[in-house]
């Protein structure tokens, strides 16, 4: 098992910890209210100059995830066509047993 680090969830703000994935650049968080999820390195740093309302919506998607589910939030890829829209975040459910450990 990977060694743990307790900090603030960067979704709802309660105490947390997480153990770091996916070659370092991803958290993967254990949070009482918020359950299990991933969260970027780059996408924690856009969470937390977002507004609030960014952080609720991602802690009430965290929580619904379907059974044997993480939400994983990412900073997604630039479009590669042209004129396409540059999304800030992605959030998407991916089974737990398909994401890096």
């Amino acid at each position: 098992m990977k060694p743990t680090t307790k900090e603030a969830c960067p979704l709802c703000g309660a105490a947390a910890e997480y153990y770091l994935v996916d070659y370092d650049q991803c958290k993967y968080f254990k949070c009482l209210n918020c359950t299990l999820f991933q969260v970027s390195l780059r996408a924690e740093e856009r969470l937390s100059q977002a507004p609030q309302q960014w952080r609720d919506s991602y802690a009430k998607k965290a929580r619904q995830a379907p059974d044997e589910h993480a939400l994983v939030i990412r900073v997604p890829s630039p479009s590669q066509e042209p004129g396409g829209a540059n999304v800030a975040l992605s959030g998407k459910y991916v089974l737990r047993s398909k994401l890096p450990q």
